[in-house]
């Protein structure tokens, strides 16, 4: 555990938190602009509005204290889940044993896949997830050419899994 990352820690929750109290009016919004009218330009106060716009109508749904515990508990499952998921892969290819791969890569490699999500790209993130992920093993010390063998079993299972849970909750809406 670093400094820098327990500043990102405080830093996410810290947002978050702010994010839940203008969702349940504990601050205004109009407050909040002032002040940030004080340090920032009208331009990035503008795009800044889009972004909370966006995370306030995406919570909307979240009308109770019990939800936002619930939708807590499930995204951090979430990314437990696709932790295990890629650390388990790790073991399946003997990175773990070859190339002392633990937690920690596992935990990189989720993070700069995350991010490499965001970034606009062809249908199904094809180039830009593999480029992080064959990045992200580089750096942990792969060569290239298993980093992206790595890249490609990963994204094409990934895919599966959510494949069939995209099947399965289609068949619970019926």
């Amino acid at each position: 555990i670093t400094m820098s990352g327990i500043m990102l820690v405080v830093g996410s929750v810290s947002l978050g938190a702010l994010l839940v109290f203008l969702k349940v009016k504990v601050i205004s919004l109009n407050a909040l602009w002032k002040i940030l009218g004080i340090i920032l330009s009208v331009r990035t106060i503008i795009r800044l509005q889009g972004i909370v716009a966006g995370f306030l109508e995406g919570v909307a749904p979240l009308s109770n204290a019990r939800e936002y515990v619930i939708f807590l508990i499930e995204t951090i499952l979430m990314w437990v889940g696709q932790g295990v998921f890629i650390y388990l892969l790790f073991y399946s290819f003997g990175f773990t044993e070859t190339y002392h791969l633990g937690v920690n890569a596992a935990l990189l490699l989720l993070a700069l896949t995350t991010v490499a999500i965001t970034l606009p790209s062809s249908p199904g993130h094809v180039g830009t997830l593999h480029l992080m992920c064959v990045i992200s093993l580089e750096i942990c010390g792969l060569p290239t050419t298993e980093a992206f063998s790595y890249a490609v079993v990963f994204h094409a299972l990934f895919n599966v899994i959510l494949i069939i849970l995209g099947i399965y909750g289609f068949m619970g809406e019926r």
